[in-house]
């Protein structure tokens, strides 16, 4: 018995199911379909096509908000180096990671 996978990315997506709807067309006149109707295919595919363009925008959001995220984690070490490096002159050689007072602060810190 063969297998019919469905495809994972879009441009065969597609082409399948401009397949199915021709097909559908095709053969519905000469079987009763009852199911997968040239009617419903076609909605399917409507769906699909105009689903892509929403799609694309929320990955065009992703990725400035991916960016946005690094810069403030950046800024997050730097600012968290700049204040370990202010505590070590009243902490002195006393000072480590691991000191209960520090330990929150400097968790982020660690990459």
């Amino acid at each position: 018995m063969s297998s019919n996978k469905i495809p994972d990315s879009y441009d065969p997506l597609v082409s399948l199911a401009d397949n199915s709807y021709s097909g559908a067309v095709r053969v519905g006149a000469t079987i009763p379909l009852v199911i997968n109707t040239p009617e419903a295919i076609g909605d399917d595919r409507d769906g699909l096509l105009g689903a892509q363009g929403p799609f694309e925008q929320s990955r065009a959001g992703l990725k400035s908000a991916y960016a946005t995220y690094h810069e403030v984690l950046e800024g997050t070490y730097q600012w968290c180096q700049k204040t370990r490096d202010y505590l070590k002159q009243y902490l002195g050689n006393r000072f480590n990671n691991s000191t209960p007072g520090c330990r929150q602060v400097f968790k982020i810190h660690s990459r």
